[in-house]
């Protein structure tokens, strides 16, 4: 894994662009097909990019730095947003959430009930984090059959504390049990090598696969209906929620790997995959300030546009190259600055 995997590029620049379209204003059903696997998705591709390191306290202190500083200053600058801006406009104003809310739902790590009002997408950072504590120690067990088996136990409790007790904890512990059954599957992935078998294929047998992935995922989201993690929704079936999660990665990551097959390695998905932190951190904000420009300057607001399938592309491919290009700029600038000191 030392060298660069561009297709892993690919398939995170999909991913946050997939995100960044489900939050626009989309007709109901295409934001199910996407919400049924593009957060599964992410955790399975930290799964496969996992490391493991035999010093915890370096391996803490590093996962720290990489999710939960962010995860507060994001946090911070867009409370500030949306006490400003759009918290003083449409659904989630000041007025009815109030000023504290959403500052214990940042310290505690709520997402629910305005907890987290001004930047709902947040919460996949602390998931991530304490999922990635969990196995640092989970990996040391060396029968991986017993690593499965505590993986599905977690996974069962998870759904039981969601679905069953409706119980909503903490820095989404319920989450965290639920969503480490697809960072395992990344993580099985890697060890079975996929991307290699996948590489070993022609292309017409990539495009082959990913059409029977796609196919099998339009299936069982039909079957299984809308969901949610962050809303702790599975939609009918838990199983099959799981089941599609899995399935709908595998399709994305099947094309990612087609693409790169196909000779397609542009530096823009380098550039985006690098900035998927940034992009889940402030592209709701910058989604805010285009809608509101389009309902000022043109006195239309988002509902009437909800099946306009290509302006919402076009706002989510312009906000995720907008935020990827700021941290290109910013890249560049940094690195001129430590040249000259």
């Amino acid at each position: 894994m030392d060298k660069r995997e561009y297709w892993i590029d690919i398939a995170k620049s999909l991913g946050i662009f997939l995100v960044v379209l489900g939050h626009t204003s989309i007709n109901e059903n295409l934001k199910t097909f996407i919400y049924s696997f593009h957060m599964p998705l992410f955790f399975t591709i930290s799964g496969f990019l996992f490391k493991t390191s035999d010093n915890f306290k370096n391996f803490f202190i590093k996962r720290f730095k990489r999710f939960i500083i962010p995860y507060f200053l994001f946090s911070l600058i867009t409370y500030i947003f949306w006490i400003l801006v759009s918290g003083r406009y449409g659904s989630g104003l000041v007025t009815e959430i109030g000023y504290m809310k959403p500052l214990i739902g940042s310290i505690l790590g709520l997402s629910h009930g305005g907890y987290l009002i001004h930047n709902i997408s947040l919460w996949f950072l602390y998931v991530l984090f304490f999922i990635e504590i969990i196995y640092f120690f989970l990996l040391k067990i060396k029968m991986f059959k017993v690593i499965i088996a505590i993986s599905l136990i977690l996974s069962i409790i998870g759904y039981l504390i969601s679905n069953i007790l409706k119980v909503k904890l903490i820095y989404g512990l319920e989450k965290v049990f639920v969503a480490q059954t697809f960072f395992l599957t990344g993580f099985i992935f890697r060890k079975i090598n996929y991307q290699t078998r996948i590489k070993g294929l022609n292309i017409y047998k990539t495009i082959f696969l990913f059409l029977v992935f796609l196919s099998i995922n339009l299936f069982l989201t039909k079957v299984n209906g809308f969901v949610d993690l962050v809303g702790n929704l599975f939609g009918r079936n838990y199983i099959i929620y799981l089941l599609n999660g899995i399935v709908g990665s595998l399709m994305i990551l099947t094309f990612s790997l087609f693409l790169e097959k196909s000779g397609i390695k542009n530096m823009i998905f380098e550039v985006v995959s690098k900035s998927t932190i940034y992009i889940l951190g402030f592209h709701e904000q910058i989604i805010s300030i285009v809608f509101g420009m389009i309902f000022i300057i043109f006195k239309i607001p988002p509902e009437t546009y909800k099946n306009v399938l290509l302006l919402n592309i076009i706002i989510s491919i312009g906000d995720v190259l907008f935020i990827g290009g700021i941290y290109y700029i910013t890249l560049k600038i940094k690195t001129k600055i430590y040249k000259k000191l």
